[in-house]
């Protein structure tokens, strides 16, 4: 059985909401002697809405994290969860980026002073130099 999407749960609700709008209409402008079948039909296409509603959430990846879970038993606001968890990976972004350019700088003193040590290769670390980024002064 394929895995429901939002977009699908998004039209199901559509359709109640369409529902119980025609519903509200039909009530509203209800007279002792108009035909009631109308009502009927909206009503069970309603229940036929909410049961397709019901089995497509069944399908839904429903994966919360225990993490999540624990922070709003604690009467906690995951908005707040959210919010730290947003900061930690900054922080752990910055900190990459950190070690990205201290391993560039790194590869750059490293091809010149191997450039400068040994000249023989000196063409061979200028395309590695070039090939992983670096560049060839």
């Amino acid at each position: 059985m394929a895995a429901t999407t939002l977009d699908d749960v998004d039209v199901h609700l559509r359709a109640i909401i369409s529902n119980l709008y025609n519903l509200t209409v039909q009530t509203h402008a209800f007279q002792r002697d108009s035909q009631p079948r109308n009502f009927a039909t909206e009503i069970k296409q309603l229940i036929r809405n909410l049961v397709d509603l019901t089995q497509a959430a069944r399908r839904l990846p429903d994966h919360i994290p225990i993490e999540l879970i624990e922070y709003i038993e604690s009467t906690r606001n995951p908005d707040i969860y959210t919010r730290e968890f947003v900061e930690l990976v900054m922080r752990y972004n910055q900190q990459q980026k950190g070690r990205i350019e201290a391993f560039a700088s790194f590869r750059d003193i490293l091809a010149e002073q191997m450039m400068v040590g040994i000249p023989d290769i000196r063409e061979d670390v200028k395309t590695v130099l070039i090939a992983s980024g670096g560049r060839a002064d």
